[in-house]
Order: C-alpha cells, then sequence, then structure tokens
C-alpha cells in the first residue's frame, strides 16, 4: 500500500493576489479531504511571492476548519527560523484544532536569502535544527524544561497547550545527504525526500539499515521502526492529461519558469521583494538540459497509465507516501484539481 498527500507551495505568479491563491488553496486542500488523499503538506518560505507559506500553522488552522479527516503534514517548518517554545506551541494548537491531525515536519533549511531576512544563522542550520527538534519534543512531553547552551537558555520553559496527539504528534524530517538520513532514523522520525528516483532508493537503503542498527542497539523500538518504514514520503510534481505530448509541453514551461525564479531569488541579497520587483525580474536563463533533467528525475507528467507507472517504481523502492505538487510555476488551480481528480479516480486505486 502506498499513500498519496497534496503539496502546498503557495508560489504567487503574477496576475493572481495573494487573497485569491490563500482561498483557492483551502479549496483544494478541502477537495483533498473529498477525495481521499492522506495527507495535505504545508511548506515554510519567507520574503517573496516564490512561496506565500509565511505560516504555516496559520494556513493549516484555517484548513482543520475546512476537513474533516485528512491529515496536516508540515513539509516542513525552518527550524532554525524559530525559537523552540513559540514552534512547539503553534504545532500544539493545530494538533488540538484538527483533533489529532497534524504530522509535524521539520528540516534544516537550504536559502541563504531568507535565513539572511530574518536573521538566521546559515552556516550552522542543521545544529540548530537538530538542537531545536529535541528541544521541541522535550516541550511537548514534559511539565517544564531547563537547557542551556550556547544557543538557547531556557529556565522552567513550558509549552501550553499539548499536543492532541500523545506523546506528540508524528515528526518527519526533510534530509538528502548521508549523514542526515543516518541522523533521522538513529531518531526514530519518519523521512522526506526529494530527489530522483534513484537517489530516493540510496536514501532509502540507509534509512533502512540505520533503522535496523538503532533497534539492535535499543535506540528505538521495532514497533517506531516499522511506523517510519511504511511512511517514508518522496516529493513529486505531477501532472495528468489524455494527452501526454500536452502533458509534457504544459509543465516544460511552468518547470522552467519556477527554476529561473528560485536561481533568481539564490542570487539577491536580504532585500524583500516587492509585488513589483517580482512581476518584473529578470529572470536567468536556464539550460534546457537542466530543465529536462528535472522532468525526466521528479516530474510525472502524462496520461494517468505513465503516471501510474512511474508510482509503481516508486512504491517498489519501499516509497510510502507520495506528496502530490500538482501547482507550481504557470499551472492554475484548475488544472491542478484536475490532476487531483485524474489521481483519485485513476491511479490511487491501484495503490491501495
Amino acid at each position: 500500500m502506498m499513500r498519496f498527500g497534496t503539496f502546498h507551495l503557495l508560489t504567487q505568479p503574477p496576475g493572481l493576489t495573494a487573497e485569491d491563491l490563500l482561498r483557492q488553496t483551502l479549496d483544494e486542500a478541502a477537495l483533498a479531504d473529498e477525495l481521499g488523499f492522506h495527507t495535505c503538506w504545508l511548506t515554510e518560505h519567507h520574503g517573496s511571492r516564490y512561496g506565500l507559506s509565511s505560516s504555516p500553522p496559520v494556513l493549516a488552522a484555517a484548513i482543520a476548519e475546512r476537513t474533516q479527516r485528512i491529515r496536516l503534514g508540515f513539509a516542513a517548518h525552518i527550524t532554525p527560523m524559530h525559537h523552540p517554545v513559540q514552534l512547539a506551541e503553534q504545532v500544539a494548537i493545530v494538533d488540538q484544532l484538527s483533533g489529532g491531525r497534524v504530522i509535524a515536519g521539520f528540516g534544516a533549511g537550504y536559502s541563504p536569502y531568507e535565513f539572511s531576512m530574518v536573521g538566521a544563522d546559515f552556516d550552522n542550520r542543521h545544529t540548530i535544527h537538530w538542537e531545536i527538534l529535541g528541544l521541541v519534543c522535550q516541550l511537548w512531553t514534559q511539565t517544564q524544561v531547563n537547557h542551556h547552551s550556547d544557543l538557547f537558555h531556557l529556565d522552567g520553559a513550558a509549552s501550553f497547550p499539548k499536543p492532541h496527539q500523545q506523546p506528540h504528534p508524528p515528526i518527519a524530517i526533510t534530509a538528502g545527504h548521508p549523514d542526515s538520513v543516518r541522523s533521522v532514523a538513529l531518531g526514530g522520525h519518519r523521512i522526506l525526500l526529494l530527489g530522483g528516483d534513484d537517489q530516493v532508493r540510496d536514501s532509502l537503503a540507509i534509512y533502512w539499515a540505520t533503522l535496523d542498527e538503532a533497534v539492535e542497539s535499543g535506540e528505538i523500538t521495532e514497533q517506531v521502526a516499522v511506523d517510519c518504514r511504511g511512511s517514508a514520503g518522496v516529493l513529486r510534481q505531477i501532472h495528468l492529461d489524455d494527452d501526454p505530448s500536452r502533458a509534457m509541453d504544459t509543465v516544460r514551461e511552468s518547470t522552467a519558469w519556477s527554476l529561473r525564479v528560485a536561481k533568481a531569488l539564490a542570487s539577491m541579497g536580504p532585500v524583500p521583494l516587492t509585488d513589483a520587483d517580482f512581476d518584473g525580474l529578470e529572470l536567468p536563463a536556464v539550460d534546457p538540459d537542466q530543465v529536462q533533467e528535472i522532468l525526466a528525475r521528479r516530474v510525472l507528467a502524462g496520461d494517468t497509465k505513465y503516471v501510474t507507472q512511474r508510482l509503481e517504481g516508486l512504491r517498489d523502492i519501499g516509497v510510502g507516501e507520495v506528496l502530490c505538487w500538482t501547482r507550481w510555476g504557470y499551472l492554475g488551480h484548475e488544472q491542478a484539481t484536475e490532476s487531483m481528480r485524474r489521481l483519485a479516480a485513476h491511479v490511487m486505486p491501484s495503490f491501495q
């Protein structure tokens, strides 16, 4: 069995208001709930219209009120940008409002632009990430936390409310480097992967082996390892169309535009972009071969037969959930929801 979730970046292209994009995202989440998707995954970005997902808990709380069953996943909170007490409390509130539907996702982040804008330490982000994660777990499970390090000084710190799920929500961590993959497994956490199929296969091999080592050493229980093995998540951009050529032409343009925007933002300093800056952004050129590589490795565009075959490949290497990213670049609300409906009707039943 392989589960399916939706993934929402909330890129605001020229001509679309922030209000319309946010409300459309709520509608997409409600539709995902109706169609039987397992999780609605939200990410975190700051400082530009590349992603209007600057406050994932706020958006998740709104989605919780519009849905009944679907889980609310964070893919992921950028932990080094947060204070552990605030992060623990915000996630716990969403878990309470949703009746225990949160999957608490965390990551170290990757954008120097976003880190510099909020004054966070990019160079030491991995160390900060793991320390904050440990503190969040303590705050969820302990009455008071005392902690003193070079980064944080907590004297009798407390987090209220506690999460609805006890001892705390499932934790999922984004990872790519082998050392990070091992750390996720040793902590008994679920893993979220972004690479191509070959990279995912290699990462999962490390993940499985480290889970086995952690069970043997007593660091985690066999039940925790079983949950982790069945919950490995992979992000894939997916667009369904009866005409495979048209599907690929559609996503090629959107994928190239998204890559150009990402490269432009990566080259800029710590000054937030205005709407006018974004609309008039002189986007750098991208190598068509690079676009084609992304299309081949991470984009599933075509008819239901082709997409199903690609997804079967992920299932066969041990992927437990696919985060279906159906709206990126120029792709709009109608195109995204049509792909969601096709997935639910013609693809997902094959994996139940």
